[in-house]
């Protein structure tokens, strides 16, 4: 398998076809999501608030500025799938 290189990863950006991560789905991860999805690039959400990842995967919002139509047809879109977290991926192991 060959490494990936920088000028690799960089196309991928620029065609978007790179994944892009956000961490923490609050006031300021849900809207980053928004917009880099809109953008044309898929992104992945992580949050480790399973009421939050409840409330998006069903298409609802939380955030008072954003509607349920937005969170819905940002999963439309194919460009945001419902998120997931399992706390037990931020605790951390004992060696």
């Amino acid at each position: 398998m060959q490494e990936p290189s920088v000028p690799d990863f960089l196309a991928k950006l620029t065609n978007k076809k790179a994944y892009i991560g956000v961490i923490g789905l609050g006031y300021v991860g849900l809207p980053l999501c928004m917009a880099i999805a809109n953008s044309g690039s898929p992104v992945l959400g992580f949050d480790v608030d399973p009421e939050k990842v409840a409330r998006l995967t069903k298409g609802q919002s939380y955030i008072r500025h954003i509607g349920d139509d937005e969170v819905q047809g940002l999963t439309r879109s194919g460009r945001f799938p419902p998120p997931t977290m399992s706390r037990a991926w931020w605790r951390p192991t004992s060696s």
